[in-house]
């Protein structure tokens, strides 16, 4: 078969047909990730949990977290293995800042991490503790 050459007004409708089609599936393409989003969860917010600032600790020390909401929210003492050692607090945490006091005395020098633990996350910093 012999191609021939098209004429201006059929490679305009080309163009044409060919932008409608693909504006065609754009649309469709958006409306199934709406109806496929509708079962998903409500946004949810999340916390952050602060470092510590300096490289090693000793004593009572303050552990910072920032929440956007009001919720349940636990702070636990790993070892370096990421063991559970102990709660360090648990609480309803406040809409913004909250600090959490810990006594570094009462656990052996070495690495430790601290976690957060809510319902919807969790994150871990690393402690290193020399009393």
């Amino acid at each position: 078969m012999i191609a021939l050459p098209l004429s201006l007004s059929q490679s305009a409708l080309a163009v044409l047909f060919t932008s409608l089609g693909i504006l065609v599936l754009v649309i469709a393409y958006r409306k199934l990730l709406a109806y496929l989003g509708k079962g998903k969860k409500a946004d949810v917010k999340y916390m952050k949990l602060y470092p510590i600032k300096s490289p090693s600790v000793q004593g009572r020390v303050v552990l910072f977290y920032e929440a956007e909401e009001k919720t349940d929210a636990e702070m636990v003492l790993l070892d370096k293995d990421w063991n559970l050692l102990q709660s360090i607090d648990k609480r309803i945490s406040r809409i913004g800042g909250n600090k959490v006091d810990f006594d570094t005395t009462a656990v052996p020098n070495g690495t430790y991490f601290y976690k957060l633990i809510t319902e919807n996350q969790s994150d871990a910093k690393r402690i290193r503790i020399d009393n």
